[in-house]
């Protein structure tokens, strides 16, 4: 199974991130990689890494503060965990 990783492929919104969505198999695919159980702030960085995300779109910001990409991330974590696949 090929796994798109490059975040201009994958489902995008309207700032131009990754859908928190379109980054579940790669999620799945970094969790995959480590043989130990990794933070959720790891597992947000890593995927940042995966998808291969410039610098400026990481740095979005809601109006609140909170990073744009890393609530998507959030997200989709907590999709992954409550399906039991986290």
């Amino acid at each position: 199974m090929i796994i798109t990783t490059n975040y201009k492929s994958l489902k995008l919104c309207k700032h131009g991130l990754s859908t928190w969505d379109a980054m579940l198999s790669v999620a799945l695919q970094v969790t995959n990689e480590y043989m130990t159980s990794i933070k959720g702030s790891s597992i947000k960085d890593l995927v940042i890494e995966k998808i291969g995300l410039p610098k400026m779109p990481q740095q979005m910001e809601l109006d609140s503060g909170e990073s744009i990409i890393r609530g998507r991330i959030s997200w989709m974590l907590s999709k992954l965990a409550v399906g039991g696949l986290l």
